[in-house]
């Protein structure tokens, strides 16, 4: 069995610029069940989230899905202002929103890559404590897992440029938040 893994927004349905990979379907010297996934399938999907124009609320999908809570503590071991103005423990609500042009992702032979363009909106306690818009963000990965572990690295990461739109609450500038994060 094989199904198209091709994302699309149901509002404007038009063809992808991306172009399916092809391979066989299942790999006889495999396992019965196998699964196969390309990078247009995550394209298509960053694609369709770009053309849409939908905030992504990340802590809803943390919470309902793998019942995750994000608190400042958390955070605090990026930017530790979260700690500083809001104090420990607090639940921090996460929203992202694709801005510029979908983000764009590839595996290659040193692993996964991905560069791309986004507004994250953090709020603590009914306040928006952070906006910031990450421009030319990229990041390249191998990540794999091998009886029941999960193996890997980080290759050459940059969390970009803070585009105009960035607000904060917590007394920093954003020459610094860059700072922390990319450290």
């Amino acid at each position: 069995m094989a199904l198209n893994g091709t994302f699309f927004d149901s509002e404007d349905v038009k063809a992808s610029a991306f172009t399916p990979a092809t391979w066989s379907i299942r790999d006889p010297n495999g396992k019965d069940f196998q699964g196969f996934m390309t990078d247009y399938t995550l394209n298509t999907l960053f694609e369709a989230g770009f053309a849409t124009g939908n905030t992504l609320d990340i802590t809803y999908l943390l919470q309902n899905f793998l019942n995750v809570t994000i608190t400042t503590d958390q955070l605090a071991v990026v930017i530790p202002e979260f700690v500083t103005k809001y104090g420990a423990g607090k639940a921090v609500g996460i929203s992202g929103m694709l801005v510029n042009a979908p983000i764009v992702t590839g595996f290659t032979t040193e692993g996964q890559t991905i560069k791309g363009d986004i507004r994250v909106t953090i709020m603590v306690e009914d306040e928006v404590a952070l906006i910031a818009e990450f421009n030319d963000f990229s990041a390249q990965a191998v990540i794999y897992s091998k009886s029941g572990s999960v193996f890997g690295n980080f290759g050459e990461t940059s969390v970009g440029t803070l585009g105009s739109n960035f607000t904060t609450t917590l007394g920093v500038t954003s020459d610094q938040i860059l700072e922390e994060i990319q450290s």
